[in-house]
């Protein structure tokens, strides 16, 4: 019986996922969405299929800048989104960025 609990929780512990470390770190991802806001603020007030022509050519402009590539991006959003308290810290550093550049 005691072998067969152990095994179960070997079992269990090897279904738990183990967090996956990012690919940017946190100060440059932090730049980027900093970026991501000043390239969407550039086309307020614009609509249609112009104005999202322009977010796309500006969203790759500013991954092409950063030297990340879009799935890269997409895979550490998706971490941020997975870690309330670390992307909390990122968007408060990407604000802060923001408000210096004022």
């Amino acid at each position: 019986m005691r072998t067969i609990l152990i095994f179960y929780c070997c079992c269990m512990m090897a279904c738990v996922p183990v967090p996956q470390p990012p690919d940017i770190p946190d100060e440059k991802m932090a730049r980027i969405m900093a970026d991501m806001h000043l390239a969407g603020a550039a086309t307020n007030g614009m609509a249609g299929s112009r104005k999202d022509s322009l977010e796309y050519i500006y969203f790759q402009q500013v991954l092409q800048m950063h030297q990340v590539s879009q799935d890269s991006y997409e895979k550490n959003m998706h971490l941020l989104t997975q870690d309330l308290g670390r992307l909390k810290k990122v968007l408060e550093k990407s604000r802060d960025m923001l408000q210096d550049t004022l």
